[in-house]
């Protein structure tokens, strides 16, 4: 090597201990500005209730057809849990001063693969909060469903009734 290429490393720490100030005023600035900025974030929380879809009534069906339709439905229940009825539901129930799609923002409802299960999350500003309402939307969806479930199948017992009783006549 030539002496022009050559770095003098007597230079180069002359360099650093130059510019040592430079170096940690701007760690100081960083340090404060990022302190300055997160105070004045506000705080957070986030709740996850994990929900099991399946049916408690013999449908006469085999295990294996049950735990694929259960399968199936958890994509459907997984929309209906962030729906504006649920939503408007828990706003009320909790008295909550909000919109059903801010609300909705702060709610996500998925689908665990290849489970019968859907995890709803919930954020909020305080961990209370976010308990409660991921709480209520599990309850009130859970009386949606059953009150879903009961007409459809009171419409259907009515016709079997309807069938019965022409037959009755014969």
């Amino acid at each position: 090597m030539t002496d022009e290429t050559r770095i003098d490393l007597q230079w180069v720490f002359s360099a650093l201990r130059h510019w040592f100030w430079l170096v940690v005023i701007c760690t100081g600035l960083f340090i404060v500005a990022t302190l300055v900025v997160t105070s004045r974030m506000p705080l957070t929380y986030k709740t996850t209730v994990t929900l099991l879809i399946s049916s408690n009534e013999a449908t006469g069906q085999n295990e294996y057809s049950e735990l694929v339709a259960g399968e199936k439905l958890t994509f459907t229940f997984s929309e209906m849990l962030t729906s504006n009825s649920v939503l408007e539901a828990v706003i009320e129930k909790l008295n909550l001063d909000t919109t059903p799609g801010d609300l909705a923002d702060n709610v996500a409802a998925e689908p665990v693969k290849n489970t019968q299960l859907v995890t709803l999350s919930v954020i909020a500003g305080s961990p209370e909060e976010a308990a409660d309402i991921a709480n209520a939307i599990a309850e009130e969806f859970k009386k949606q469903v059953k009150k879903q479930l009961s007409e459809r199948y009171a419409a259907f017992l009515l016709g079997k009734q309807g069938e019965m009783d022409a037959a009755q006549v014969l």
